[in-house]
């Protein structure tokens, strides 16, 4: 896996540590992930971010899943009230043996709000592409 990192120094984010894999040829989204409070993990994929607590507990949970993302085993997938609007949910998902699994969550709670005549557009994909649909 030849992928770029970026580690960006910001002193106005409230994190202790950030790291910024930025969308390249092998990668279609930028991935950011974070150290805050010493004790939360953040994985951030266009706009859809996971939080994983605590450090001790998550720690081995979050390499796995990062590295999955990167590779493009694990896909995005994210629902949104239009087709070009911004997603309120996404979920991590793993390959099972006969469906997806899904290993993390994330809603902003606006779907919650989302009338029966808004479209709502489900959108699924990997992030490394060297990787096809299993």
């Amino acid at each position: 896996m030849d992928l770029r990192l970026e580690i960006v120094p910001d002193k106005r984010a409230p994190v202790d540590l950030a790291m910024n894999f930025p969308a390249q040829p092998r990668l279609v989204a930028n991935v950011w992930v974070a150290l805050q409070n010493q004790d939360e993990l953040s994985l951030q994929i266009d706009g859809v971010a996971f939080s994983f607590f605590p450090f001790e507990t998550a720690k081995v949970h979050f390499d796995k899943t990062l590295r999955s993302v990167l590779s493009g085993d694990y896909r995005l997938v994210t629902w949104h009230r239009t087709q070009s609007g911004p997603p309120f949910r996404g979920e991590l998902q793993k390959p099972g043996i006969e469906e997806w699994i899904t290993v993390a969550t994330w809603s902003n709670g606006m779907g919650l709000f989302a009338f029966p005549a808004v479209t709502r557009v489900r959108r699924e994909r990997f992030l490394n592409q060297t990787q096809s649909p299993k």
